[in-house]
């Protein structure tokens, strides 16, 4: 274990030893990479929500057949009227 550290900080010493631009170059490409891997496992969870997402359940929640009678009544009153 002491080996993995002493390269570990062994490479943390020659990162911050490199002229400034190259470590932003790499400072960026690890932004990049670690951005990819977000937003591949947000893609991944937007597919899982969407697969799990049921359409029925959202219109009984949302209650549909009240709003669907409702609308019935509504055109009902209006063609009394006229």
């Amino acid at each position: 274990m002491n080996e993995n550290f002493r390269s570990e900080k062994s490479l943390i010493e020659k990162v911050q030893n490199l002229p400034e631009p190259k470590r932003k170059k790499i400072l960026w490409v690890l932004i990049i990479i670690i951005g990819i891997i977000f937003f591949f496992f947000y893609v991944k969870n937007a597919q899982e929500k969407l697969k799990n997402f049921q359409i029925e359940k959202t219109g009984e929640e949302i209650h549909f057949p009240l709003l669907k009678d409702k609308l019935k009544n509504l055109l009902e009153i209006k063609i009394s009227q006229e």
